[in-house]
């Protein structure tokens, strides 16, 4: 405990602390929101506060940076780089981030900063002065199992733990706590401690192999756990449940140790959604909580603790919203209604609506408040940064250390987006149209990114250098996308964006949505447009040309290449993508094909290589791949996943990376990744360092439902309420046309994916046709499931005649050929149901062993007897997945073996699954394609702001 000598009267005091004492939360809501006067006793406890801090022993930290480098000689350290600033190895951000952990949250907490700022070395950091403050007897790490061997050598080596120091659990066998002073290597060494059981060695396990630890060993003392990857810990089911609920038991013991540090490490603390995130603040808040509150259960039967926390956090902390959308809109609400009240008066009674605001729904008001704060930028200005301070110091630093995002990745974005411009027309590279100033110019095609691109009578000029002499006042985004989209681009198809006119676009108002993302851009990218005449060359060809163009002009440089690996089978173009640079003797050998398989391999070469193209050719080589030895990225095909599309990025652009980065992206304007490319672009997800794709993509996919019509097949994105409300009232009606007189109904798409809770397996949708692809297998792979379409039908069952393929006895050589439908299926995956019952019906072969064989109907029930049969081939047998509404099924393998696993909801993707099936309905000519994805733009682009806003922590 501290002590303090009066200097006037030299008595000595002992200063003890109470529990809330560095709380910052408790403290900040015992603050008076009345303001009083700086008098001479203020003056004097600033003086007394000012002389405690210097007792603080987290005042400052005790190790410098430069005592961390590795030197010549030393068997431990961290080799500096280029890239190290400075006279040490550690940047001012991570030690920063490690000091105020320490100091403001007192060693519990999470650990924040966006993605490749560093955060494992900030947390070795702070492991390190509790070390050196004598704070440390033992250590467990906790961490996801593909980067454990990173965080091996970090900690033993980088930070000087000692190789071999840390004991990795990989079965729980292994870890025997009852074998005090132990000799075997195979088990872990424990002492009692002042009657604590405290083991001698650091520990390090995996998140799998952590949950099925024994009760017992949650009674263990560490006096530091850490937790990497922490925000799985919100999910209230499955594993990570179980996790937090004995990192709450571990917790306890700490508690009575009086050693509560604990590190929770996580870029995105919540993925848009802020109920989810409440666990993890009521765990931070209440250091540790109470264990059984994080069991599945009703908020009625946890503890009184848990029940006014939670109270707390949604109401006042969150403003009694859900989502990051939803709190920008309530507090919006707040600000305007109460802090511009006559303002906004004025404005209502303009357009007449000043009586009846108050009776409008929600979803109307908040309408009327973003059009009264467009009418005024001042106002708007000071609204959006009162929304980002509320936001970032009150939602997340109330439990984190979270630094403003500038700086902490010292390179920049350089971002080039090409759109090829696709047209039938027999254009010719001279183009007569008018200027910015109606004014007749010519616009050579070929020379558009050149410096003879327009000539007028005042000169000819590069686009730029035409744009800055005649714009005028005209901002120059908006100039650009004029010029190019109304000006060039319209001309060359003589296109009627209302009548849709146009021999190539299949969407109606297309160019009126590329012109309104393209000026409504406030990120610095480079949009090129370049017409190609589809009559003489493909996409890919143009395509293919164009990246060739691009490699050559990085000579002997590193260069990675991506594409969408979730298009159908023959929509992929990979492969063709490898076969045509390897025929061409100038790339050949450069080329390193990268998958999932071969993924370290592939790594390797890679990096060990000054000029190699990696060609990425599954989606799983992108996870947990570091690549900032290159800097040069292409995008040969966008994907719609706003998250995939960061994960491409964040391989280079990370801490280490000693040069900008340059992200070319290549989009045909008529396909879907030219729209979603200009929807990135609008929201900044490209050219954004914050590390908030996740929480971007959340706002767009957490509590919300994608709905679409048994008739017309039209999507619909709602909230999770309005469904909810819908739902309720019997109110989901298809609102086109013919489907009101039909009074047809939509019904929810399902967007999720599935992990059963106890064996792990997986049920994930098709990425080459609309399905899940099933769990079963056989010699001849995974076929996929069924749903009837029904309204509000959950079930997901295995295809009747997908099981007689995979069926033993219509595999036998003698029986091969007399299942006319087997043959039918093998010939066209896609055949319908109503012709394989006909083929049945007509079928006079005597082949079938039993009547269950038949084709009967296209219900769930005609796989009931295959799966009972003993011809199956397939593990599990065919079967019927029931979800309820929680969409919860059982898991058929566990099932078979007397488990009760459940296949539980673990992603959501319902804005790749909304945009990709709003993409496939063309009953309206793609009019409400356009329109809705432009709402979306304007809707996310706000979030953007409110999450780049984050410069300084005002208080």
């Amino acid at each position: 405990m501290p002590r303090v000598v009066d200097p006037k009267t030299k008595k000595e005091y002992i200063i003890e602390f109470d529990d809330s004492s560095f709380d910052r939360q408790t403290q900040i809501t015992n603050f008076s929101n009345k303001s009083k006067n700086y008098t001479n006793l203020v003056k004097r406890m600033d003086e007394y506060v000012d002389e405690l801090d210097r007792f603080d022993d987290f005042d400052n930290l005790k190790i410098s940076s430069e005592k961390y480098e590795k030197k010549e000689g030393m068997t431990y350290g961290i080799k500096k780089s280029p890239f190290h600033t400075g006279t040490g190895v550690i940047f001012e951000h991570q030690s920063n981030a490690a000091l105020s952990f320490l100091k403001e949250l007192r060693g519990f907490g999470l650990l924040a900063d966006v993605v490749g700022s560093g955060k494992t070395f900030e947390a070795c950091l702070v492991i390190s002065e509790l070390a050196i403050r004598n704070k440390l007897r033992s250590l467990l790490f906790i961490v996801p199992e593909q980067v454990i061997q990173d965080w091996i050598y970090v900690v033993e080596q980088c930070f000087g733990l000692g190789i071999g120091t840390l004991y990795q659990v990989k079965r729980i066998e292994e870890f025997n706590e009852l074998n005090i002073n132990a000799q075997e290597e195979s088990a872990i060494d424990v002492e009692y401690i002042n009657d604590f059981k405290v083991p001698r060695r650091p520990i390090i396990t995996s998140v799998e192999n952590f949950v099925k630890w024994k009760p017992e060993l949650t009674k263990l003392l560490f006096d530091c756990v850490v937790v990497d990857e922490a925000h799985h810990l919100c999910s209230e089911e499955g594993e990570y449940a179980q996790a937090m609920k004995m990192l709450s038991e571990l917790i306890r013991v700490k508690k009575k140790a009086k050693s509560t540090y604990c590190l929770l490490l996580s870029a995105t603390p919540h993925s848009g959604n802020l109920d989810n995130m409440f666990r993890l603040w009521y765990f931070v808040r209440c250091t540790g909580g109470i264990p059984t509150d994080f069991d599945e259960k009703d908020d009625m039967n946890r503890s009184n603790e848990y029940r006014q926390e939670k109270d707390f956090y949604k109401n006042f902390i969150c403003k009694n919203s859900s989502t990051v959308m939803e709190f920008i809109q309530n507090v919006k609400m707040s600000e305007v209604e109460n802090s511009y009240r006559d303002e906004f008066t004025a404005f209502l009674t303009k357009l007449g609506f000043n009586k009846k605001y108050s009776t409008f729904p929600k979803g109307r008001r908040v309408e009327l408040i973003s059009d009264f704060l467009d009418s005024d930028p001042k106002i708007k200005d000071r609204v959006t940064r009162n929304i980002a301070r509320a936001y970032h110091n009150r939602v997340l630093r109330s439990i984190m250390i979270r630094q403003p995002n500038a700086g902490l990745i010292t390179k920049k974005k350089n971002v080039v987006n090409t759109y090829f411009f696709p047209t039938k027309q027999s254009f010719s590279n001279e183009i007569h149209t008018q200027g910015l100033k109606d004014e007749d110019i010519t616009v050579y095609l070929d020379k558009l990114y050149t410096d003879k691109a327009i000539k007028c009578a005042a000169g000819t000029y590069t686009l730029n250098g035409y744009i800055e002499e005649f714009s005028g006042n005209m901002d120059y985004k908006i100039a650009y996308s004029k010029l190019v989209i109304d000006k060039i681009l319209r001309k060359i198809e003589n296109i009627d964006d209302v009548n849709n006119t146009t021999s190539e676009f299949e969407k109606k108002y297309s160019l009126r949505y590329y012109w309104d993302q393209l000026r409504s851009t406030r990120y610095k990218l480079d949009s090129l447009f370049i017409p190609e005449n589809i009559n003489i060359k493909d996409s890919f060809t143009y395509k293919y040309e164009y990246t060739k163009e691009i490699i050559d002009s990085h000579p002997n440089q590193k260069v990675i290449i991506f594409f969408d690996y979730n298009l159908k089978k023959k929509e992929l173009i990979v492969e063709k993508f490898l076969e045509a640079m390897h025929n061409d003797p100038k790339y050949t050998d450069r080329i390193v094909r990268g998958t999932g398989k071969n993924k370290d391999k592939s790594v390797n070469t890679f990096n060990a290589s000054q000029d190699a193209i990696l060609v990425v050719a599954d989606a799983a080589f992108t996870e947990g791949v570091n690549l900032q030895t290159c800097n040069i990225i292409i995008n040969f095909q966008v994907t719609p996943d706003p998250l995939a599309m960061d994960q491409r990025i964040g391989r280079i652009f990370r801490l280490g990376q000693k040069n900008d980065v340059t992200i070319y992206s290549l989009v045909d304007m008529n396909k879907l990744e030219g729209y979603v490319l200009m929807y990135f672009s609008r929201i900044g997800l490209l050219t954004s360092n914050t590390g908030d794709a996740t929480i971007i993509a959340g706002s767009n996919s957490e509590r919300m439902v994608a709905i679409r019509c048994n008739r017309c097949r039209s999507v619909q994105l709602i909230s999770k309420e309005d469904f909810d409300y819908r739902l309720a009232h019997d109110n989901l009606y298809c609102m086109n046309e013919d489907c009101v007189i039909n009074h047809e109904k939509m019904t929810e798409i399902c967007v999720h994916d599935f992990k059963c809770d106890m064996c792990g397996m997986t049920f994930t949708r098709s990425s080459t046709e609309e399905g899940y692809i099933c769990i079963s297998t056989s010699d001849n792979g995974n076929g996929v499931m069924c749903n009837s379409g029904e309204y509000l039908d959950r079930d997901m069952y295995c295809r009747k005649v997908c099981a007689l393929s995979h069926c033993e006895y219509f595999m036998r050589s003698e029986h091969q050929n007399e299942c006319k439908v087997v043959q039918a299926y093998k010939e066209n995956k896609n055949i319908q149901e109503l012709d394989m019952m006909l083929l049945c019906a007509r079928c006079t072969s005597k082949g079938c062993p039993t009547g269950k064989c038949k084709i009967m109907s296209t219900t769930a029930e005609e796989i009931s007897g295959c799966g009972k049969c003993e011809y199956s081939t397939c593990h599990p047998k065919p079967h019927v997945l029931h979800f309820d509404d929680k969409w919860e099924a059982d898991c058929p393998i566990c099932k078979e073996e007397n488990r009760k696993g459940k296949l539980k909801p673990v992603v959501a993707r319902t804005f790749s699954t909304y945009i990709n099936a709003s993409w496939d309905f063309k009953h309206d000519h793609g009019a409400g394609f356009c329109e809705n994805l432009s709402k979306e733009a304007k809707k996310v682009a706000e979030i953007k702001d409110i999450l780049d806003m984050d410069s300084e922590k005002d208080a």
